[in-house]
């Protein structure tokens, strides 16, 4: 087995994942989930979401398949650009107006796939360039400029039809612009005429709506844009999926999705949605340590006939230690016990190996727990920028100042609130009145779980993450394992190598 400074663990942001097509791990079918014309990919931050499209991208991109990625952060600057001249938004009408100019402009870069000489074809081409929308310009400044200045010409060329072709012809023949609403049904009708009746080409269209994660901390504005967005995208998937080769694909966290409070999101869900979660089985059979030994094959040819148990063995030489004189633990089940059970974790926390040990062929549980010491500041890090769009940051940083006046990693509700009291000249954000909604909240994001006894009167941790379970106040409650350290509430037993026993543990 290589040195860990010559394994490739991959990337945290799978934006930067180099060999995507090698390193990419097809848990659960998803990839042919996402062919078979599954559009929704949902999963907490940090579970594969932009990973998965953009493998779906590369492998679609080999085949000649067309793609195009649509931010809405811009979205908030257009709401303004409107707000400013007294207009009202109308959420799905700017989106469907984003959508139609992007692929306006994919089809007019792509004129090896169309008949250039098409009426439509030309058509199209007069309206784009007589608002100087051009190919080459990012598709937000088109739209901020047809917000601004409003959008000039006609996209018909047949005279009488209706009301909407006399206005257009009117707003023409007096060169004074027109509300972008004004075009979308033209613009729509004249697009999908040009791939149904002119593209020469069995390769399909895909907008990729992504990145939803970094949408600004304003639920009131976020929500609606979000459900208008789902609601118009099934629509127009559905139909398109006769008549034209275009797909939409959104990329979503799951809590957001959760937040959306809207009839269909379920049955959406259900029928059209994929989620990414990787917590189906525990130990070494984890999902998450099958997708870390694919990367390691990947990266070492000798390794690429290697069984999965083979190549534990080979990083772990020892399988189980004791963390204290009561517990022997499984090595897989305390590298998985530091993270929120993600993708990004894992390789995250292997980054970590592959920095404070770059000549190791193998990992120690001693060194296992250096390891998850330096991860704990990343992996509280990560849970912090995940409560955007759901929690206040201030009422987060709040709660952690709390947990750390507490001095406890387990704890009652009772304790809390008393310590809150305690101190609560500290906090201007966080009181006795919202203290039970933030505690829900924190149980929701994994930073905190609750402790029980099972049948056989073994006290175990539960976290929303893995067993999807509600909090409950009468229980003792705990902090996650792999942000003790970085609170400064760890109270894990150094580990010695040489303490731990040779025998009976592989």
């Amino acid at each position: 087995m290589k040195k860990l400074k010559e394994i490739y663990f991959g990337t945290a942001d799978g934006k930067n994942e180099k060999n995507i097509i090698e390193n990419f791990f097809n848990y659960q079918n998803i990839y042919e989930q996402l062919e078979n014309g599954k559009f929704l990919i949902l999963g907490n931050k940090g579970t594969g979401k932009t990973f998965l499209l953009e493998y779906f991208k590369k492998r679609k991109e080999e085949d000649g398949n067309i793609f195009a990625s649509i931010s809405l952060e811009k979205f908030f600057s257009n709401k303004k650009i409107l707000e400013a001249r007294e207009e009202l938004l109308d959420e799905r009408k700017l989106l469907k107006w984003i959508i139609y100019i992007e692929l306006s402009k994919l089809i007019l870069s792509s004129l090896d796939f169309i008949n250039k000489k098409d009426k439509l074809v030309k058509r199209l081409q007069a309206f784009m360039k007589k608002n100087s929308f051009d190919l080459e310009l990012d598709t937000d400044r088109i739209i901020d400029s047809s917000l601004e200045r409003g959008v000039k010409g006609s996209l018909s060329g047949e005279k009488g039809i209706s009301f909407f072709i006399e206005k257009v012809k009117n707003i023409r023949s007096n060169t004074k612009p027109g509300a972008y609403y004004e075009y979308i049904d033209a613009l729509e009708k004249i697009i999908i005429t040009i791939l149904s009746d002119q593209w020469e080409s069995q390769n399909k269209i895909y907008i990729i709506f992504d990145e939803l994660d970094n949408l600004p901390n304003n639920f009131k504005e976020m929500y609606p844009i979000l459900r208008e967005l789902l609601k118009l995208t099934d629509d127009l998937n559905g139909k398109w999926k006769e008549k034209s080769c275009i797909q939409i694909l959104i990329g979503m966290r799951l809590d957001i999705y959760y937040n959306i409070d809207a009839t269909f999101t379920n049955k959406l869900k259900e029928d059209r949605g994929i989620i990414l979660d990787w917590n189906t089985q525990d130990g070494i059979m984890s999902p998450l340590f099958k997708m870390l030994f694919h990367k390691i094959r990947s990266s070492d040819i000798e390794l690429k006939d290697i069984s999965h148990k083979e190549i534990g063995k080979l990083l772990f030489p020892k399988q189980k230690f004791k963390l204290n004189k009561k517990e022997k633990m499984d090595i897989y089940e305390y590298i998985l016990g530091k993270t929120l059970l993600r993708p990004r974790d894992i390789v995250s926390f292997f980054l970590k190996a592959q920095y404070l040990y770059p000549d190791n062929i193998t990992l120690s549980p001693a060194e296992l727990q250096k390891v998850a010491k330096d991860f704990s500041s990343t992996l509280f890090m990560e849970i912090q920028n995940q409560i955007s769009g759901t929690l206040e940051i201030e009422k987060f940083n709040e709660f952690i100042k709390l947990l750390k006046k507490m001095k406890k990693n387990i704890f009652r509700f009772e304790e809390l609130k008393i310590t809150l009291i305690k101190y609560k000249t500290l906090f201007q954000h966080i009181n006795e009145e919202n203290i039970e909604m933030i505690l829900e909240e924190m149980f929701r994001i994994g930073v905190i779980g609750n402790l029980k006894e099972t049948n056989n009167h073994i006290r175990g941790a539960y976290f929303k993450y893995k067993n999807d379970n509600e909090i409950d106040l009468e229980e003792q409650l705990t902090v996650h394992y792999g942000v003790r350290y970085h609170l400064n509430l760890d109270s894990e037993k150094e580990l010695l190598d040489e303490n731990i026993k040779e025998k009976g543990e592989n």
